[in-house]
């Protein structure tokens, strides 16, 4: 059960299910409907559990920025679109009933718009060159450039290429 108490299934990765396959093995397969991942008390392991889990993990490793499932969930996200996942199937997967959720790690993903915008440019590979670019963000709440926009301009000299020179 996810948030709300609604029911959703989400996809898990070959890594992901040779990992709880493993895990499975060391505790045993258990019954169909129980819970895959228990406590020590052999109950499913709740929300605060796994909290106090990252706690721990977090103190021995020493990590100093935040460590919950809230996080894990928000690195996913992100990890999923700069890899390529769309938004939609990325709203099912976290189970948002609109896109406005979603907008939110989009907009964190546009950092790496321009790294993969180096790597995947037509023109510039056509050329034999590939400019180091960088993306432009548009302000919370503000609205897209426009064609006349200042910040929507290339002028001449703006973009370097990895050889060092100007176009």
């Amino acid at each position: 059960m996810g948030k709300g108490a609604k029911e959703r299934l989400v996809p898990v990765g070959t890594s992901s299910r040779r990992a709880i396959g493993r895990y499975l093995a060391q505790r045993g397969r258990g019954e169909p409907d129980e819970s895959v991942f228990l406590a020590e008390v052999g109950t499913g392991l709740t929300f605060h559990g796994i909290q106090q889990i990252l706690k721990r993990l977090k103190a021995s490793a020493g990590l100093e920025r935040r460590c919950s499932p809230h996080t894990f969930r928000h690195t996913f996200a992100h990890n999923y679109l700069v890899n390529g996942g769309d938004v939609f199937t990325l709203q099912r997967i976290l189970g948002h009933t609109s896109l406005d959720m979603v907008r939110r790690y989009v907009a964190l993903a546009d950092t790496d718009v321009a790294s993969r915008h180096d790597l995947a440019s037509p023109a510039d590979h056509l050329l034999g060159r590939a400019p180091t670019a960088t993306a432009a963000r548009i302000p919370r709440g503000g609205r897209p450039a426009r064609a006349g926009d200042r910040r929507n301009r290339i002028e001449p000299g703006s973009v370097r290429t990895q050889s060092g020179s100007e176009t």
